[in-house]
């Protein structure tokens, strides 16, 4: 990888860490609510996953487990499917099978806390 790839891989991330930390903000403070819940009516897949991190910041473990459990999983899965082209051959297709199957626990636990009202 040339200089100016490493640069501009380097400045995006900064990027997306700005963009992401200004929106943890904004949706932790109740400024931001979640458009999927007001378009559909009910909450998002990835529902209290903020909030849950947020508690898991400040070493609040009971806080991050009553809010969403599959944060952050949920949260390294997502990075792992995103940054899925470093890997290369095999190591890539385990990468990409283990955050699906992540992926699809968080839907699973999802439906089944949407199921019981939990959210």
């Amino acid at each position: 990888m040339d200089n100016f790839k490493k640069k501009k891989l380097i400045f995006l991330h900064i990027g997306a860490i700005a963009l992401l930390s200004l929106f943890f903000a904004l949706f932790y403070f109740g400024i931001v609510k979640c458009p999927f819940r007001y378009i559909f009516g009910i909450p998002c897949p990835t529902c209290n996953m903020t909030r849950a991190v947020a508690k898991l910041l400040v070493f609040d473990f009971r806080g991050y487990f009553e809010l969403n459990v599959m944060a952050l999983p949920t949260g390294i899965a997502a990075l792992s499917m995103i940054h899925s082209d470093a890997a290369k051959g095999r190591a890539k297709v385990i990468l990409i099978c283990c955050s699906l199957i992540v992926l699809l626990a968080n839907l699973i636990y999802y439906i089944v806390r949407l199921a019981i009202g939990a959210i």
